[in-house]
């Protein structure tokens, strides 16, 4: 078997992974402060260093990741964290790939992701609405990023909240708003994209989805992921695990415990996010 690619990993620069908690960081959001409150978080976020990731993904034999850090509220977080995640894309020899953090109510976030975009390794934007304080249906805000990426031929990774979480502008209501407005943006909704796949079979959604692809971040819900794939399009999914928070080895133990198919395996490791990479320039 092909050795694999993983489109969800997170890499935090240095202020996010000493001992940060949420006095530290009281202009960000609740859900974020509350994370940093966790010590089990508190300890997984001290291995979120590049040698670290680098030496699990050769164990687990992972060819490429796609990191990013978390979502901030501050533009100069967002700055930070995107210098970092930078440094860290250039000093690995295409092994990592990234996607800039970015604040759309700030012109000079806005500015200043062009410029981190002008590395080609730097593939698009990683966002988490309810924890930057915004909403992935408010086109207007959202607007310039999409303009900017489709642009430049980039991607937009987002998380998706469950439909059992209250509305915190990253529903599925909210993605379904934000493919409908831009059409041609490639997006990759992120853990399971709030299944939203369970709409492939209603033409009226399924004509929106023709740029949209799925993380499979959600190791609670695996044993869904071979209906999902059979029932609609099995070239949108990809392999994702949300390291360090699920590891490479423990995540592809739970995915081998589906019913899923060799075939449907390598589709999820290598085809789907190569031809993804490829469509963007990536080889």
């Amino acid at each position: 078997m092909s050795s694999t690619i993983d489109f969800h990993v997170n890499l935090l620069p240095d202020f996010a992974r000493s001992n940060v908690n949420s006095t530290a960081i009281q202009d960000e959001s609740d859900h974020l402060k509350h994370c940093f409150d966790l010590p089990v978080t508190a300890e997984l976020n001290k291995r979120c260093t590049t040698p670290t990731l680098i030496s699990e993904m050769d164990r687990a034999n992972i060819s490429r990741s796609v990191v990013f850090s978390y979502q901030w509220k501050s533009p100069e977080r967002c700055e930070t964290a995107n210098i970092s995640t930078l440094e860290s894309v250039q000093a690995n020899n295409g092994r990592l790939l990234g996607l800039a953090v970015v604040q759309p109510r700030s012109k000079e976030s806005l500015e200043a992701l062009e410029k981190f975009l002008d590395d080609p390794m730097m593939i698009g934007v990683k966002m988490k609405p309810r924890w930057g304080g915004f909403t992935l249906s408010d086109t207007n805000l959202m607007g310039p990023i999409c303009e900017i990426l489709q642009q430049r031929n980039k991607i937009l990774l987002t998380h998706v909240s469950q439909g059992f979480h209250r509305p915190t502008g990253d529903q599925i209501t909210d993605l379904f708003a934000l493919l409908q407005a831009f059409p041609n943006l490639k997006v990759v909704g992120a853990h399971m994209a709030g299944f939203i796949g369970v709409y492939e079979s209603y033409f009226p959604a399924r004509r929106h989805f023709e740029n949209l692809f799925i993380d499979i971040s959600l190791p609670a819900n695996l044993e869904l992921l071979p209906s999902l794939m059979r029932v609609g399009n099995p070239s949108r999914y990809l392999f994702a695990t949300d390291w360090p928070y699920v590891g490479f080895e423990e995540f592809d133990n739970l995915l081998r415990k589906t019913q899923l198919t060799d075939k449907e395996l390598e589709q999820l490791r290598v085809t789907n996010p190569t031809a993804l990479l490829s469509s963007i320039g990536i080889t």
